[in-house]
């Protein structure tokens, strides 16, 4: 094991054996920067929820885009990207071994035409984005399998669900966070295989229960005390109202320290059916993983976010079905591709931009197979002499502003501190979808900006006997995504057995945390 001293936060990080081992594989040298400025670099290249109604830089059509209309690059929609009437190749240059590669990676960037969302064999459902196959869906992201669904994040298979996160599986649902399996339920946390549940936590195989947490196998319950079924639905009728929000409910409930089912050697929260994953943040059914955030199906992967069902991954983003990358962004269905960003069924790639079924190319330039891997080696040697190969692309040329990308959700940061570190900021105004007449203006309470709501998403609150929300869409996202923990581990002890345990829980929380065993001896 070694220490390193960050370049950017200046704080002491551990690179352990196993951790040289992964990057002899790999051939990309040791970080010089600490897991969490790794990070924070990588989410700044993704944008989910800044979206804006724009024309398409091909076919002049009206279309929803994370790019805004005078960004310095063409951005075409998805059917003009996936056209022959252009090809990304004829963007190509030569590699410049008097310049550093980010330099000429940023003049690349600049040029070569970038698809408007990704939104994947949808119906009706234009207002989504890094989705596939949903129907009749609104401002979903990070979706699949959806219906009649709005306001989701990272929910899937789902149906009839409105301002939902980290959902799996679910009908009639509002409100409800990092669940799985719920029917007609509503402000639920981490609960389960469950129906008519209303202010629940950690409620697994229940029904009709209100305000309760750490039940098992139980049905009409208030507050843990059990009622008659007569008894739950007067009380239902009448005192429904009175909950107001999440923190009682949190503060009389069990947490377990971390998450870890059905896990071997893994160290993490949210983390299911893994093995040897280390560091990990809701990550499922994966293996030999380090520094890995959303992802399912991965092995030997290392400091990676949004990635599915890849391999042999190093410091990348929006990735799947890729086998040996290192330092991508939105790359999807290829193999050995180093350094590019937007491309798709590829391999054998190196700085490019915007490919499709392509390969042995460098900055956009086709190659032979020979001329590729020898050019190939020549870059590598010089971006170690340049101090480039292994860092992620440098923050100030991302596309986005640090605002909009997902980065400002993780790592907050006012718009002094970003201009002062010369990064882009903008005035995000995001879009709304304004061709209903149906739609109704409000004024949010947070944000104070004004915002529609939908005829669908009227009609759900008058079926489910919900109010309407005060906040606008993106409040109540950021509100939810506050009710998670950091993905940082700390260490404290539990609360039961004072045994020394590992959790995203700092040690001022409220929260009554337990180790692993005590929690599984705690829950009825």
């Amino acid at each position: 094991m070694m220490k390193k001293i960050c370049t950017i936060s200046g704080i002491e990080f551990e690179v352990t054996d196993a951790d040289l081992k992964f990057y002899k594989k790999m051939n990309v040298s040791v970080p010089t920067v600490c897991p969490e400025e790794r990070q924070r670099k990588r989410l700044a290249w993704r944008n989910e929820r800044s979206l804006y109604r724009r024309k398409c830089d091909s076919c002049a059509k009206s279309m929803i885009a994370v790019y805004e209309q005078d960004v310095e690059f063409p951005v075409y929609c998805r059917n003009c990207w996936l056209s022959d009437t252009w090809e990304a190749k004829a963007f190509g240059r030569d590699f410049d071994f008097s310049r550093p590669f980010f330099d000429q990676f940023a003049d690349l960037l600049k040029t070569v035409p970038k698809l408007a969302v990704i939104n994947e064999r949808s119906e009706n459902s234009e207002f989504t984005h890094l989705s596939d196959q949903n129907k009749n869906c609104y401002l979903l992201v990070g979706t699949a399998r959806c219906e009649d669904s709005l306001f989701g994040y990272r929910i899937f298979d789902t149906k009839n669900c409105v301002d939902c996160s980290y959902l799996l599986g679910g009908e009639l649902c509002y409100q409800c966070l990092e669940s799985e399996n719920l029917y007609d339920s509503s402000y639920c946390i981490r609960c389960k295989n469950s129906q008519n549940l209303y202010v629940c936590h950690d409620c697994q195989n229940c029904k009709n229960c209100f305000g309760c947490t750490n039940l098992r196998n139980k049905e009409f319950c208030w507050g843990n005390q059990q009622l008659t079924l007569e008894e739950f639905f007067k009380r239902l009728k009448t005192d429904a109202c009175s909950w107001k929000n999440f923190d009682d409910l949190r503060k009389s409930g069990i947490f377990r320290a971390s998450k870890l089912i059905q896990c071997e050697n893994c160290v993490g929260d949210n983390v299911e059916k893994a093995k040897n994953c280390l560091q990990c943040f809701d990550l499922s059914e994966s293996e030999n993983c380090t520094y890995c955030m959303s992802g399912t199906k991965d092995s030997n992967c290392f400091d990676t976010e949004f990635i599915d069902q890849s391999h042999w991954c190093w410091n990348g983003s929006s990735q799947e079905l890729n086998n040996n990358s290192v330092c991508c962004a939105t790359v999807w269905y290829s193999n050995d591709i180093f350094y590019s960003e937007n491309c798709v069924s590829s391999h054998d790639l190196f700085g490019c931009i915007g490919m499709r079924h392509a390969e042995y190319c460098i900055l956009n330039k086709q190659y032979s197979k020979e001329e590729y891997f020898e050019l190939r080696d020549k870059i590598i040697k010089h971006m170690k002499n340049t101090e480039e190969w292994g860092e992620f692309f440098p923050t100030e040329i991302s596309p986005f502003s640090y605002n909009e990308s997902v980065v400002q959700e993780y790592f907050p940061l006012k718009k002094e501190e970003v201009l002062k570190k010369g990064w882009k900021w903008k005035e995000v105004e995001s879009v709304t979808d304004q061709s209903s007449k149906n739609n109704k203006l409000l004024t949010c309470e947070g944000c104070r900006k004004n915002y529609k709501t939908q005829k669908a998403e009227m009609s759900f609150y008058e079926k489910q006997g919900l109010p309407i929300p005060k906040k606008c869409p993106y409040c109540r996202h950021r509100e939810r995504m506050e009710l998670r923990n950091p993905r940082k581990l700390f260490t404290r002890t539990c609360d039961k057995c004072s045994c020394e345990i590992q959790t995203t829980f700092v040690l001022d929380r409220p929260e009554k945390v337990y180790c692993e065993k005590c929690y599984l001896n705690s829950v009825e």
